[in-house]
């Protein structure tokens, strides 16, 4: 469906030139080339969402529950990684993936947990086999949030990592994968404030992924 989009705006911008140019007509060529080449590149987001506690991994309802001794939630001894996913699949981008050159993926994090949180994303497919990571370099170290008053609520601690580019290489490493699977672990668990355990069940990462395609499409 994008392919077919893109064709038609390849030739209405060519009939432009035509229609625009009439001073030059003389200098045209008599014949239309029958196959030309466009490089366009498109963007357009690819999904967005919040996630908290209840997007662990493993979660279940009991961890909310306070120790009857301790008073610490459960949570701290089980949570190690939220998750969340989103659809990724090339082929529903672009109908061929041989016409892309680059993906490149502009990400935006924010973290409303007022410890550090590492975060990296992953290439899935239904089964779960993992064809690449989101961030080369390993796990992004967020910056916690700012808790305001008793800690009831937090600004969250904004990071926008350098843009993320796949080459030719990285599109075919992407072609198997239909989701991107995003997780963020706490680190320095035993840090947290005891007085802010009530409030984590209402807090929350953010995520944003942007995608921009560089195509070369011939007819």
């Amino acid at each position: 469906m994008h392919q077919a989009r893109t064709r038609y705006a390849a030739l209405s911008i060519f009939t432009l030139l035509l229609v625009t140019s009439g001073s030059c007509l003389r200098d045209m060529p008599e014949t239309i080339p029958e196959h030309f080449t466009w490089d366009p590149e498109l963007a357009f987001p690819l999904g967005s969402g919040q996630f908290g506690i209840d997007a662990a991994e493993g979660y279940k309802d009991e961890w909310l529950e306070l120790d009857t001794i301790t008073d610490i939630p459960n949570w701290i001894d089980t949570v190690v990684t939220l998750e969340y996913r989103m659809d990724f699949d090339l082929s529903s981008l672009n109908e061929s993936t041989d016409d892309i050159n680059r993906v490149l993926m502009r990400i935006n994090i924010s973290n409303g947990f007022p410890n550090e949180i590492l975060a990296q994303g992953y290439f899935t497919d239904s089964l779960h086999n993992q064809y690449d990571s989101l961030f080369s370099n390993g796990p992004l170290l967020l910056n916690p949030g700012n808790p305001s008053g008793d800690g009831e609520t937090v600004t969250p601690s904004l990071t926008r990592p350098p843009d993320v580019v796949f080459d030719r290489e990285g599109v075919a490493r992407l072609e198997p994968a239909t989701e991107l699977l995003f997780r963020g672990t706490f680190t320095n668990l035993s840090d947290i404030d005891p007085g802010l355990y009530p409030h984590y069940p209402s807090y929350e990462m953010g995520l944003e992924v942007g995608v921009m395609l560089d195509l070369t499409i011939a007819y």
